[in-house]
């Protein structure tokens, strides 16, 4: 997940420039269902705006997973409109054991809720998600560590249920980036402790981001991207013609861009090669750790011990670890590669016979 910047004033000038009656209408329903305390409608119109949602969001990426998707001419229907605090009524999301262990506690959703019928045309209450995100993992769950207060219309305000899952439009939540990271192809909390450290393994967990068997095109989609990046990279840091270079630097930019597809794994912590000098042009993801040398199984082994990239702020102590010793990802096998970083190769090297 990333963040997208956007003030509700800007949002709701995207809105109004598709539909300049939207948020009129939307208010007159919003009344009716204040005065009734409960959401009820024959039809609604949130559809009708989820083009300005597919935009926003790096055209056409799914907030969750950033899996990109059609473009908005033809892809609306594999995209829906996720309301993040169901509108309806809430469902108390059974958490995995293995969060249990780790201490994480989850809050039974009220008996005969509404849901949070204030907030079904909030424009902060929207984003644009892939269909097994939104149905299939998301549905009417709505994890919080918190108390529910599902009479509250405004989702700023509603940040002290200490929800557990991460909102990325907008700046009022806190920034995927700074909870989420990737050590290779797998999703990892950045915080060692606390609430912030518990929202990423709730999200990771809600829409198995760590799920290799039940997610292995997304898997793929990592990996994909890795094994692409790994020679323009090698091209940038290189000794070749500067023309040679600035094209690899372009590449570069593209894949990372926001409007790229898994963006999260790129902004992290500067990273730091290993007995290299520092001027070279550092590697921007910790992706790379994993996945990028095995296109080529041969060069594996040099890759690994001359081309070794950390970040300059990772530790021993908030190293990633495996699933038997925290349960935070799905990955069958985790190697560790220095006292500073662990990485699921053997992942990796089964990914790339496959290709």
């Amino acid at each position: 997940m990333i963040r997208y910047r956007v003030t509700l004033a800007e949002l709701e000038q995207l809105i109004d420039g598709e539909d300049p009656k939207w948020r009129g209408n939307a208010g007159d329903r919003t009344k009716l269902f204040k005065k009734k305390r409960a959401y009820a409608e024959e039809s609604s119109i949130w559809s009708d705006v989820k083009v300005v949602y597919m935009r926003l969001q790096g055209n056409c990426k799914c907030a969750f997973c950033e899996r990109k998707l059609e473009s908005v001419t033809y892809g609306k229907g594999e995209e829906a409109v996720e309301h993040f605090r169901p509108k309806k009524r809430v469902k108390a999301w059974p958490l995995p054991a293995e969060l249990v262990a780790l201490g994480i506690k989850g809050r039974a959703a009220p008996k005969n809720n509404r849901g949070y019928y204030l907030l079904p045309y909030h424009l902060f209450n929207y984003s644009a998600s892939c269909i097994p995100c939104n149905s299939a993992l998301k549905g009417d769950y709505f994890p919080i560590a918190g108390a529910y207060k599902m009479s509250g219309g405004d989702p700023g305000a509603l940040m002290n249920e200490r929800p557990y899952l991460i909102y990325p439009i907008g700046d009022f939540d806190d920034d995927p980036q700074a909870l989420i990271q990737f050590h290779g192809t797998s999703p990892q909390p950045v915080a060692a402790a606390g609430h912030p450290r518990n929202r990423a393994l709730v999200t990771i967990a809600f829409f198995h981001l760590d799920d290799m068997a039940g997610r292995e095109n997304l898997f793929r989609e990592r990996a994909s991207i890795i094994v692409a990046l790994h020679p323009q990279l090698e091209k940038a840091n290189g000794n070749g013609p500067p023309a040679e270079k600035a094209a690899a630097d372009a590449l570069v930019k593209g894949f990372t861009s926001p409007k790229a597809p898994h963006t999260n794994g790129w902004s992290t912590p500067t990273p730091r090669r290993l007995g290299r000098s520092s001027t070279r042009r550092p590697l921007t993801s910790p992706l790379l750790l994993e996945a990028a040398p095995y296109r080529r199984r041969k060069e594996a082994r040099k890759w690994q011990e001359t081309s070794c990239f950390v970040s300059t702020e990772r530790t021993t102590s908030s190293a990633p670890r495996t699933r038997a010793s925290c349960g935070w990802f799905r990955s069958s096998t985790a190697t560790r590669r220095s006292s500073a970083c662990t990485t699921t190769l053997e992942s990796a090297r089964s990914r790339s016979r496959t290709w």
